[in-house]
């Protein structure tokens, strides 16, 4: 559905920008489009990000949503704060409602003439790793209690850029969960022999995993 917005907003005029500020209340946004059948093996835009705005405007703005889009996962009612100062954008939620759990998120977006640089930090607490995943990234295949924690960082002038030099750690945990219709020892023999997968078996397994990024590649 459509986004409405209701609040106040000041806008105050500054030697070098100027600055806006207001609480408001919205009813939904969407902050990730819907994933696609093919959707992780779609190129990220090259389309370069527009630098200049973040350059333009200083802010200081309180977002109450009653849910946010991410792919097609709704979030439950959340407060958003997003500040801007000095080509830095910095937005921050806490205790975000999500597959069941909730999601804790500081991203960090700075400009200067060239490029932006991306630090972000998340947080997910017993979330429904199929809701969550099919949600994000159209994957359905494990199913169970996922947390995880991550600090990423990027340097690009599009998305594209930014994806490909991802760096940072990421620790992903699965409790009682079901990877549903992969059975690892026929896909490892597959792999090794030329053997077809068995892909009617489910496996059950409890996941701890610790990865290191460096250019967009664990």
């Amino acid at each position: 559905g459509s986004t409405t917005v209701t609040g106040d907003a000041e806008l105050a005029a500054g030697a070098d920008r100027a600055k806006l500020s207001g609480i408001w209340a919205v009813n939904t946004i969407d902050l990730l489009a819907a994933p696609t059948s093919n959707y992780l093996a779609s190129p990220w835009s090259e389309k370069p990000l527009p630098v200049q705005d973040l350059l333009e405007l200083d802010a200081d703005v309180q977002i109450n949503a009653q849910s946010w889009g991410l792919g097609s996962l709704r979030t439950g009612p959340a407060a958003m704060t997003l500040n801007m100062e000095a080509g830095v954008l910095n937005l921050r939620a806490a205790q975000v409602p999500v597959a069941e759990g909730t999601a804790d998120f500081d991203v960090k977006l700075g400009a200067d003439r060239a490029a932006f640089t991306l630090a972000t930090k998340f947080n997910l607490k017993a979330t429904k790793a199929q809701a969550l995943l099919k949600g994000l990234l159209g994957f359905s295949a494990l199913d169970g209690a996922l947390d995880a924690t991550g600090e990423l960082n990027a340097v690009g002038v599009h998305a594209a850029g930014l994806i490909s030099t991802l760096k940072g750690k990421l620790n992903v945990k699965a409790q009682q969960a079901t990877l549903k219709g992969v059975d690892p020892l026929p896909v490892m023999a597959a792999a090794a022999l030329g053997w077809s997968k068995d892909t009617t078996k489910d496996t059950a397994l409890n996941l701890s995993l610790d990865m290191t990024l460096e250019e967009g590649v664990a």
